[in-house]
């Protein structure tokens, strides 16, 4: 494809996006579904739609459709989803029903805190949802109609009317969760690949949490637990991402991996912005004591992380990483926060 052709398309892409056409509601019975342990984000189609079925009255947010201006619902509520590691995963397998919605009809925002805790990947984002959970929060994780956010808001990075839209789409499927979900503390707990339309999803009034660890260990767990998907990529992925980030401003609150280790209690606090009753510290650090992804296909890695890769992936990493933004997060090139001055 040449590069006028590229350009019709991404000219075509930005117009639906920005005034997509009228929207056939109507729910489906799901005909075919993914196969197990399938970690690539949830689009339209990953649930095939079959029959006719009755329409969903709550359900939860599964897929993006953007350009057609729709939210794909699916029949497991957000009770069923609170607490569980990947919600998607849940969604994919045990959905019976889905229904397109034009997002503009899913719910009005609901005055409700909601905290926004996006991370890197590979730095104890699992651990520390298990440990909101055992605080009394609500942790709806990797609910995978956000994680289409963040290819979208890479793509029209500077383009203000797009961003805009990104916005009120964040806002549409907020509002969904937020009306529907359990009562307490909701937590929406992402993918890494949000991170790259964080602006966009917090500018919906949400408190951001970003979770970060040090270089070489998440360089090193990528390459255990993901040996066929080739670190450069995950490695631009998080430049972008954590710029995105660093465009948030003071109301970023940063947490490590290290620091969850260290006092997961204190890590919670940090998260919900309030002290956590005593007598629920003891669930809290109990949760150091298992493996935060035992039973999913993350349990166990898949491969040794060599020196020369990890190496490799330090020196890649030297040149990618855009060091005023880092300084803006207050992180050193290697991903440890700088000590104050």
């Amino acid at each position: 494809m040449d590069g006028a052709s590229r350009s019709a398309i991404g000219a075509e892409d930005r117009s639906a996006l920005l005034a997509p056409g009228p929207v056939r509601p109507g729910a489906h019975a799901v005909a075919d579904r993914p196969a197990p342990g399938d970690r690539s984000f949830i689009e339209p189609g990953h649930l095939v739609p079959g029959d006719a079925a009755e329409p969903i009255t709550g359900g939860s947010v599964y897929a993006l459709d953007a350009f057609r201006g729709a939210a794909i619902l699916c029949d497991i509520g957000y009770d069923r989803l609170a607490g569980r590691p990947f919600a998607y995963a849940v969604q994919s397998a045990e959905a019976q029903r889905i229904e397109m919605r034009p997002l503009d009809t899913l719910a009005p925002p609901a005055a409700r805190q909601v905290i926004a805790l996006f991370s890197i990947g590979r730095c104890g984002s699992t651990l520390l949802g298990q440990a909101l959970t055992a605080a009394g929060a609500v942790v709806l994780s990797e609910l995978d109609a956000f994680t289409a956010l963040g290819p979208l808001s890479r793509r029209w990075p500077s383009d203000e009317s797009v961003q805009d839209r990104l916005a009120a789409i964040a806002t549409a499927l907020t509002g969904h969760v937020a009306r529907h979900a359990p009562e307490g503390p909701l937590v929406l707990k992402f993918r890494s690949q949000a991170m790259q339309a964080a602006p966009a999803i917090c500018g919906t009034g949400l408190r951001p949490i970003l979770l970060t660890r040090d270089f070489e260990g998440w360089a090193a767990s990528n390459a255990r637990h993901f040996p066929t998907d080739p670190l450069p990529g995950r490695i631009d992925a998080l430049s972008h991402g954590l710029n995105a980030m660093a465009r948030i401003g003071p109301a970023l609150e940063m947490l490590t991996f290290r620091a969850l280790l260290d006092d997961p209690v204190a890590a919670v606090e940090t998260c919900l912005g309030a002290p956590v009753p005593a007598g629920r510290h003891a669930a809290i650090r109990a949760c150091l004591d298992r493996h935060s992804q035992a039973g999913t296909d993350l349990e166990t890695p898949r491969a040794r992380a060599g020196d020369a890769d990890i190496a490799a992936a330090a020196r890649l990493w030297s040149d990618t990483a855009d060091r005023d933004a880092l300084a803006r997060l207050g992180l050193g090139s290697d991903l440890v926060p700088t000590p104050p001055s």
